[in-house]
């Protein structure tokens, strides 16, 4: 699930800078560090994603799993097992319909194996 994002669910940005343009541009500069209001704190959101992936991990570890998820899990999961950067786990994710294949492997340079967009 992607992180929850409060008050500002299921609005279109324009309406989200109409409601607080100072707080929605303050949100941009410092993403992923500042929270939409009643939203979702991004540790909290690392914690759950990152505890759901851990389990589908160790349930995966004889044979190959597909997992169909938003953007910002996707990642949360570049960043956290393979050691991407914010600006390059953007870059990957930004297609509509990416994909990426991870393999489980010590070094987190090599974990990700294939990225399709």
């Amino acid at each position: 699930r992607e992180i929850d994002v409060g008050r500002w669910e299921g609005l279109a940005w324009e309406e989200i800078e109409k409601l607080d343009s100072n707080f929605a541009q303050q949100w941009l500069e410092c993403f992923p560090h500042r929270t939409p209001p009643d939203g979702e704190p991004i540790e909290i959101f690392e914690a759950r994603v990152m505890a759901e992936t851990s389990y589908l991990l160790s349930q995966s570890e004889s044979s190959s799993i597909a997992i169909v998820t938003h953007a910002g899990v996707m990642r949360m999961v570049l960043r956290t097992l393979c050691g991407l950067d914010e600006k390059t786990a953007w870059a990957i994710t930004r297609p509509y319909c990416c994909t990426f294949r991870y393999a489980h492997h010590p070094h987190p340079g090599r974990r990700l194996q294939e990225v399709l967009g």
